[in-house]
């Protein structure tokens, strides 16, 4: 909690310049950032446990990290996308770049998937999110 306490001071004490102090000063940045603890807490309980979760919840986290095989993650970010809910991929690699080089890359560029849980989702949101993994997974 201290922790918490001291990075959401951090955050709003930083050197920013006043105009977006201002626009951080009209949110509540405490709600928001409960919120994304608790979307967090609410997929990782929800989403099935076969699933392998990469990412902790350390710091108001803004996504959820899941490792998939590389067909099963492409599918999961179409549905998605359908749907308007954009996912993100860690560590893209442009198409210059050799895959033998850089197999490491390649691997978590293909296989990492981050699902959005920040403040703007509620729990309805989430849910749906679970459901259509669970069902590009058939788990």
């Amino acid at each position: 909690d201290n922790f918490k306490k001291f990075e959401n001071k951090k955050i709003l004490e930083n050197n920013l310049p006043n105009d977006i102090k201002k626009k951080l000063f009209k949110y509540d940045l405490d709600r928001i950032l409960k919120k994304r603890e608790k979307n967090f807490n609410f997929l990782k309980k929800n989403l099935n446990k076969k699933i392998k979760i990469v990412s902790g919840n350390e710091c108001y986290p803004l996504f959820f990290t899941i490792i998939l095989k590389k067909n099963e993650k492409r599918r999961i970010v179409e549905m998605l996308k359908k749907n308007r809910i954009y996912t993100v991929t860690l560590w893209p690699l442009p198409k210059q770049i050799k895959e033998k080089k850089f197999r490491y890359s390649q691997t978590l560029s293909d296989k990492l998937i981050s699902i959005p849980l920040d403040h703007r989702y509620g729990k309805k949101d989430i849910e749906f999110m679970i459901s259509i993994i669970h069902k590009v997974l058939k788990v």
